[in-house]
């Protein structure tokens, strides 16, 4: 499912997006927000393969219209 909005877009993350969000992950100031270290491209894909199994969340990347659909960041919904 996507979704948009006037400014975004929500589309779901592919696999193609492993390296993107790893990086974005590695970031100083979104690293200490983690639960724990920034994971490596492989252990991101192994954890989304997992996440999507239990089919109890969605994962999004955010895209921004302004800035011709550029992904700036993600989102998630668990325990749905």
């Amino acid at each position: 499912m996507e979704l948009a909005g006037d400014e975004v877009r929500l589309r779901p993350i592919a696999s193609g997006d492993a390296d993107l969000i790893v990086r974005w992950r590695s970031r100083p100031e979104v690293a200490t927000q983690l639960f724990g270290a920034p994971p490596t491209g492989e252990e991101h894909v192994r954890w989304a393969k997992e996440a999507f199994k239990r089919g109890d969340r969605e994962e999004y990347v955010i895209c921004w219209h302004q800035q011709g659909d550029r992904p700036v960041g993600t989102i998630g919904l668990s325990a749905i």
